[in-house]
């Protein structure tokens, strides 16, 4: 089953979560919210909240934003 299946989401919603090192899968999602904007301030409160792991906002398979640990090869991300 996937994420989506068992966050019961829509294409619409946005999903933050922590990632793995390499970013193949979501160890804990932190919020699934349908508005982008209320979506990119969670985001942005998560880096704060969690400033030594992998975090990325996606919408599907779509990644919008992410947040790599200094030291994994990359500072971060920005797609948007």
């Amino acid at each position: 089953m996937t994420m989506n299946k068992q966050l019961n989401q829509t294409d619409t919603t946005f999903i933050i979560s922590l990632r793995t090192r390499d970013g193949t899968e979501a160890l804990e999602v932190i919020a699934a919210i349908t508005n982008y904007n209320v979506a990119l301030a969670a985001y942005e409160q998560a880096l704060l909240v969690y400033p030594r792991q992998r975090i990325a906002l996606k919408q599907g398979n779509n990644v919008l934003r992410e947040h790599l640990v200094p030291g994994m090869g990359d500072l971060g991300t920005d797609f948007a």
